[in-house]
């Protein structure tokens, strides 16, 4: 039988491996680390979060969906959990409540560009071409290009189009 403590440490190697697994794009076997993690320590929102960004990655959207929910479930207060929320359900085309879920996010901390790059086309699916505009906009200004160079240039591609709308 090993002990809380040990099983924390157990569960935090595994997120470990899932991670150096991750930095390999192998989403697979990144998932399987990420399982562990979760069974060894189910109520550290870290590792839901963690395996529903693999499973993302993997375009598995209902399987993130329901690990952003747990982690969300874990601590609704945490940005990134409610942002990963809201790109799941965005995935799964729903949209009203994707919307609802990354202004939480975006609430919890306005300085995130993420956030408002799938509010934007969230708001586009929505029929509503200025607000996605302005989301999109805002995305634009707290991007930090050298950092993450793929949302500067998803946003830089999709602005101009929703401009043109």
């Amino acid at each position: 039988m090993i002990d809380p403590e040990e099983k924390e440490e157990h569960a935090n190697l595994y997120r470990y491996i899932g991670l150096a697994w991750s930095g390999l794009e192998n989403y697979e076997e990144t998932i399987l680390a990420d399982t562990e993690a979760i069974m060894l320590n189910p109520d550290d929102p870290d590792n839901s979060n963690n395996r529903g960004y693999h499973y993302h990655k993997l375009e598995r959207y209902a399987e993130s969906l329901s690990d952003y929910e747990r982690a969300v479930s874990l601590n609704p207060e945490e940005w990134i959990y409610q942002k990963g929320l809201g790109r799941a359900q965005y995935y799964l085309e729903r949209y009203e409540r994707a919307a609802e879920t990354l202004k939480i996010a975006i609430t919890l901390d306005e300085t995130m560009a993420e956030p408002y790059y799938y509010l934007g086309l969230t708001q586009e699916k929505l029929g509503k071409p200025e607000e996605s505009v302005s989301s999109l906009q805002k995305a634009r200004e707290l991007v930090d290009p050298k950092e993450q160079r793929e949302l500067s240039d998803q946003i830089e591609e999709k602005l101009p189009q929703f401009l043109e709308q």
